[in-house]
């Protein structure tokens, strides 16, 4: 359900936000993560519900899922776009306009894709988008130079994830680039391996290194265990929960006591006698 309901990108997109962030500390607040997530999921149900309402064929389970309760979604749509505005607007300046920025290419983007024929390389449009977005904050911070070997190690993860996507629901009709990349899943899974090595030892102990790897080899295994054989559903759903590789490295990091949930520490003993009354 959390990949029919829309919820593994904005998941994957906090965690890594995180991630980015803690590798250079430059912790990003919980009013940026919320934004960011917030936004992941608003912009992934709405690209569903298009693609779902253009009734082409042929429609995997998210497509048909968000087809039926299209009511709902629109709805939840309504409801978190003034909560998001909210938050939005209490980001920092710098932040904030750096997003709106992002943002314009963007709704350009999904313009060309649901409103005319032009055909673009949907799969390595998207990963440059996600993975800016997530490096967005760290970055408005420390700089890019910092972020810049991680963060394009990340993107070709991105990539990497939507091409297993590509290849396990077997799209018919994939942009020149996509097929090259369809065909070469594995060696791009190696090229990422090797990339987060050689990070790992040209800068030192790298969370960034360890989590692409671990992702990496496990979309590599599971394109050699089931691929194009495996149900659709199952291998969609598989194909971004390898990416939550640093929620096993974030518990591990000293960042996860500084500020981005640092407030929560004070709340709890309230909460606990609150409970006890």
């Amino acid at each position: 359900m959390w990949h029919l309901l829309s919820l593994d990108a904005p998941l994957v997109a906090v965690v890594w936000t995180c991630l980015l962030g803690w590798s250079v500390d430059a912790t990003p607040t919980l009013t940026e993560v919320t934004a960011l997530g917030l936004a992941v999921w608003m912009l992934y149900a709405l690209d569903r519900l298009l693609d779902s309402l253009r009734g082409e064929s042929p429609l995997e389970d998210r497509h048909r899922f968000h087809r039926l309760h299209w009511r709902r979604f629109v709805l939840v749509l309504g409801l978190t776009l003034p909560i998001e505005s909210w938050i939005v607007l209490a980001l920092p300046g710098n932040i904030r306009s750096a997003w709106m920025l992002l943002g314009i290419p963007l709704a350009a983007y999904l313009f060309l894709i649901h409103r005319t024929s032009l055909r673009l390389p949907k799969e390595f449009v998207v990963a440059l988008f996600f993975a800016a977005a997530c490096a967005m904050p760290a970055g408005i911070r420390v700089g890019a130079t910092p972020l810049l070997a991680g963060g394009s190690l990340f993107a070709l993860l991105c990539w990497t994830n939507c091409v297993a996507i590509a290849r396990w629901e077997d799209d018919m009709q994939p942009h020149p680039m996509t097929a090259w990349a369809v065909r070469n899943l594995r060696v791009l899974c190696t090229v990422i391996v090797l990339g987060a090595g050689l990070l790992y030892f040209l800068i030192g102990p790298s969370s960034i290194a360890c989590a692409a790897a671990a992702s990496a080899i496990a979309l590599w295994a599971a394109d050699l265990s089931w691929g194009v054989k495996g149900p659709r559903l199952r291998m969609r759903v598989l194909a971004d929960a390898v990416l939550l590789t640093p929620v096993a490295l974030i518990a591990t990091m000293p960042a996860l006591r500084q500020q981005t949930f640092a407030h929560f520490l004070t709340f709890l003993p309230h909460l606990h006698a609150a409970t006890l009354r």
